[in-house]
């Protein structure tokens, strides 16, 4: 076998033209091959070529699903039927734009625009602050938050912390558990970082489970109230994070609104009317807490043998003695030791 022609060429010069359209479509026309041999058109390289052609169009059967180009076809139903010519939409197909966008894109971070209350944007002064410790002071209920204040923004006056006399060191009937620790704390050194403070807060057994047995009427009792006042919540864990992630952001906000939210001690709304409409869906769950409950035990108890439902007060957690939960429930039962429950 040649490597190269008798010209010295790596490929012989040939060509050829097939007919494109009608019944003898495919036919060849002319062709041409400048070797020796296709002078006289005895030559077989244009047959070779041709035979060459038509295996490379011509796959015999090996086709794939990606050999032919990317169209959606729609898979045939039992209804499936076929339609008159009129009846078909024939439209050409528009092709992309690949022209660039002649307005600039304008990106979040550029808008300079601040979404947040005016509250949030201007930070109140330090006159505001004290005048805000002033007002705390002269509230009926001690909030847990006002040690902190009197700390940063009270007089010296108001900053001394002075015990009354005959008062123990346990809460009192008016005062919250978390307001009586932090009192204690403060008592002792008045100057107490915030960082220390959250280390020496702690909760004896004891003492979690007497707040625990005396709201265990939780919404329905003042104590539950006065208890969970300085606690984080389930319903503010996320506004605490949220917020904590904005001030290590930016040092120049304030969580004043948060802080008076959880710090505060709301006081104990009048009982609901059973026999009123509910105006909300908190009143609607409110009035209907019995039957909901009874109704799970009537469920519950088909797969528990002498299934109970305890009613718990306002839990406070032993490793982290800021966080606080009201469960609806604790449920027991008398099931083999393999049970959940």
């Amino acid at each position: 076998m040649k490597i190269k022609t008798d010209e010295g060429k790596d490929h012989y010069d040939l060509w050829f033209i097939l007919e494109g359209k009608g019944a003898n479509r495919g036919s060849v026309l002319q062709a041409l091959c400048k070797c020796k041999g296709g002078r006289d058109g005895a030559c077989k390289h244009i047959a070779a070529a041709m035979y060459a052609l038509e295996d490379l169009l011509n796959t015999r059967g090996k086709d794939s699903v990606t050999s032919g180009p990317c169209v959606w076809v729609r898979r045939p139903r039992a209804n499936t039927q076929a339609c008159a010519v009129k009846d078909l939409i024939i439209e050409k197909s528009k092709k992309p734009s690949h022209n660039k966008r002649k307005r600039k894109q304008v990106y979040s971070q550029n808008i300079e625009t601040d979404v947040r209350t005016p509250e949030d944007t201007n930070p109140p002064d330090e006159e505001y602050l004290r005048n805000f410790t002033e007002r705390l002071c002269n509230l009926q209920s001690t909030p847990v938050i006002l040690p902190l204040f009197k700390k940063l923004h009270g007089t010296p006056e108001e900053d001394k912390i002075t015990e009354a006399a005959g008062q123990s060191n346990h809460y009192h009937q008016k005062t919250g558990i978390m307001n009586a620790k932090l009192l204690e704390i403060l008592r002792n050194d008045p100057k107490t970082p915030a960082e220390k403070i959250v280390q020496l807060l702690s909760f004896s057994d004891t003492e979690r489970e007497q707040v625990e047995r005396t709201t265990v009427k939780q919404w329905q009792c003042e104590e539950w109230y006065l208890h969970k006042a300085g606690f984080i919540t389930a319903s503010k864990c996320k506004r605490v994070f949220t917020r904590q992630e904005t001030l290590d952001k930016n040092p120049d906000e304030n969580a004043r609104n948060l802080v008076e939210e959880i710090g505060l001690v709301k006081s104990c709304p009048p009982p609901i009317q059973e026999d009123r409409e509910p105006r909300n869906a908190r009143e609607w769950g409110l009035l209907h807490e019995k039957s909901a409950r009874k109704a799970y035990q009537r469920v519950a108890s088909h797969t528990h043998h002498k299934l109970k439902l305890i009613p718990k007060g306002f839990l406070i957690s032993p490793s982290k003695p800021f966080l606080g939960a009201s469960v609806d429930n604790v449920q027991k039962c008398q099931c083999s030791d393999g049970c959940p429950v």
